[in-house]
This record gives structure tokens, C-alpha cells and sequence, in this order.
């Protein structure tokens, strides 16, 4: 799983829609795809903004973070932790308060996910 984070936003107006979408799709790809430090973590989307005079598209970039591997790192500091504090090798992660909240998280992700799922295979088959 990852978590993402939005951190910049960019509109496109033109009096055409294509011309507004293809600018957001070319600026896409000359500042975030073909630029290897940015877009390594980054995911985007391009929505349409309707509320605009003019066909609006706007561009949202997200950076992300490896769920798997954050959770990973904690539970490694943890136990290093508990070694040199209670001199002891045995760990109760049963009461892991960080692991009960990434499942609650991961359970709330496959609900939406199998939601999304379902109805995208449905529009796709209408």
C-alpha cells in the first residue's frame, strides 16, 4: 500500500479543451516523467475543472511512500528498542498501536479498492 501526499497543483485554460488537456499532458512529461530525481515517488492526476470560464484542466502531483517499508523501519526501531531497554528478546506486538492502525487503514483501502473495482468492470462491460 501506499500513502500519497499532495503537494503541487497546476491549471491549463485554453478556449479548446484538447489544446488545455494537451498542455497539461505535455508539461506532464517535460517536468515530471522525463526528469528521474522528481518523478520517482511522484503519481499525478489531470482533472477537468467545470467551474472554470474557460476548459480548465488541472494537474495534481502526489509524492508517495511505501507503506510495507515504513511499517518495516518502526517495528525494526521497536524492537531494538525493547532489547536495550528491557533486556529481553521477547516482544508483544499484539499491542503494536501502529500496527492496529495500518490495518484498520489497509481494511478501509480494499473496501474502497473492491468499490472501485466493481464499478469500473461495470462501465467498462455496459
Amino acid at each position: 500500500m501506499n500513502i500519497t501526499e499532495k503537494f503541487f497543483e497546476i491549471n491549463f485554460s485554453h478556449e479548446e479543451s484538447k489544446k488545455a488537456y494537451l498542455a497539461a499532458c505535455k508539461w506532464i512529461a517535460v517536468n515530471i516523467i522525463s526528469k528521474v530525481e522528481v518523478s520517482e515517488s511522484v503519481t499525478f492526476s489531470i482533472k477537468k475543472d467545470s467551474n472554470a470560464d474557460l476548459p480548465t484542466f488541472k494537474v495534481e502531483l502526489y509524492c508517495s511512500i511505501n507503506e510495507s517499508d515504513l511499517q518495516k523501519k518502526f517495528c525494526d526501531r521497536c524492537k531494538e528498542y525493547h532489547k536495550s531497554f528491557f533486556i529481553n528478546q521477547e516482544y508483544n506486538c499484539g499491542t503494536c498501536k501502529a500496527r492496529a492502525y495500518i490495518d484498520g487503514v489497509k481494511q478501509k483501502i480494499n473496501t474502497k479498492k473492491s468499490y472501485r473495482k466493481e464499478r469500473l468492470d461495470y462501465l467498462l462491460n455496459d
